[in-house]
């Protein structure tokens, strides 16, 4: 199973999963010195059209979906499987919400910690 949690629940993370299986899917992060996956970043445009407010949740939910699914679902989940992918946002929209929905979409199951 993978797994996806926030930055803020980083102690918790790593007292339960290890630092080692910690991986972070955001793209600007200057604490985090361990494993990253760059894969699973949004892109800058895309990122930064949302915070400007000129790409809706609508609009960045299709684009990163259409993203997500060039990607060998099978392989990220095997790559992942253990792990807990971690980014800022606590709730609300986020697209480690995205990533979830996708894996469990294709068969693979992946949990909000």
């Amino acid at each position: 199973m993978v797994f996806t949690s926030y930055w803020g629940n980083l102690k918790n993370l790593v007292r339960i999963f290890g630092k080692e299986n910690i991986i972070s899917v955001s793209r600007y992060n200057r604490f985090w010195n361990g494993k990253r996956c760059s894969l699973l970043y949004p892109s800058v445009s895309l990122l930064r059209g949302y915070k400007k407010g000129t790409i809706s949740v609508e609009e960045y939910t299709k684009i990163f979906n259409e993203y997500l699914d060039t990607l060998n679902v099978k392989n990220c989940y095997e790559t992942f499987n253990g792990k807990v992918l971690v980014c800022y946002e606590k709730t609300g929209f986020c697209h480690r919400h995205l990533i979830r929905y996708w894996l469990n979409k294709n068969g693979y199951d992946c949990r909000e910690v």
